[in-house]
């Protein structure tokens, strides 16, 4: 069984995160994990990091030769220590960064279909149930109930504020 190691990145203004895993794997055969999120909009495509300035880097357990070579990477900064004194290198188990990528799993836009009712998690209309009218790239079209009378407020809402109505009771 293999375990990951974390380490803190180099700041570089606008570096692409597949030049830095591409940097890495040019060093070590080692698989490298940045937990973000990734989606596109009409502006472009965005990724958000979950830990900004650090990634999980998974090999064999390094050996001291393997570490000073990761340490000359351009982009990293330092490989995590349990304490700074020791010099050892903290370890995260597999089973870790498993439950990580599933975490993040769900932080994904779910499959919506038109007519389908939700419940609005995040924003301005936060706690307000509304039905799907239309569905964009990223964003969907919804009549918004408001809560005083019959009101109804037809607005454009992130798939990530949303989630399904029976996913919130």
């Amino acid at each position: 069984m293999a375990d990951w190691v974390c380490v803190q990145l180099q700041y570089i203004e606008n570096i692409n995160s597949d030049i830095v895993v591409d940097n890495f794997k040019s060093i070590l055969p080692i698989e490298v994990f940045l937990p973000s999120i990734k989606f596109k909009d009409k502006r472009g495509e965005y990724t958000y990091s979950l830990f900004d300035g650090y990634a999980f880097v998974r090999g064999e357990k390094l050996t001291d030769k393997e570490y000073f070579k990761l340490l000359r990477s351009p982009y990293i900064s330092q490989i995590l220590t349990t304490t700074p004194s020791s010099g050892r290198i903290s370890y995260v188990a597999d089973s870790e960064i498993d439950k990580l990528k599933a975490k993040l799993q769900g932080m994904l836009p779910a499959e919506f279909e038109e007519g389908q009712e939700i419940f609005i998690h995040q924003g301005l209309f936060s706690g307000l149930t509304g039905t799907i009218m239309g569905i964009e790239q990223d964003k969907l079209m919804i009549e918004i109930k408001m809560p005083l009378g019959s009101l109804t407020k037809l607005t454009r809402i992130p798939k990530m504020f949303v989630r399904a109505k029976d996913e919130a009771e």
